[in-house]
């Protein structure tokens, strides 16, 4: 069982990094998820503790889950904020000054949503 619970911490930290989501979900949050309870899995038979490959996928796992919901709780707060009209007009001024430096796909990105920057 720890090689599963390897790859489930593994891939939580990857998909952390690069910041994958599923439906505004982080990946590594169900992967940190499983590979806990993989690791919780991977017990000695003879000492009924948990095998080092097993602490190391609980210790990732763990970080993977907590740096998860920080990346959904952050997701999460970013949109309430912007959904207030008086918040997203403070943000679109704080871009104003700094539009010339904006790479052109945000630009674009802007005047898709329907925002002018000018």
């Amino acid at each position: 069982m720890s090689k599963p619970a390897l790859f489930f911490a593994i891939a939580g930290i990857i998909c952390n990094i690069l910041i994958v989501n599923i439906g505004g979900i982080p990946v590594s949050i169900p992967l940190g998820i499983f590979g806990i309870a993989f690791s919780i899995l991977c017990k000695d038979a003879d000492t009924n503790k948990l095998t080092s490959r097993g602490k190391a996928a609980l210790i990732l796992s763990i970080i993977a889950l907590v740096f998860g919901m920080l990346i959904f709780i952050i997701a999460i707060s970013t949109a309430y904020i912007l959904s207030d009209p008086e918040m997203s007009r403070a943000v679109i001024d704080t871009i104003k000054p700094v539009k010339d430096q904006l790479p052109e796909n945000m630009l674009q990105m802007f005047e898709k949503a329907g925002i002018s920057l000018d």
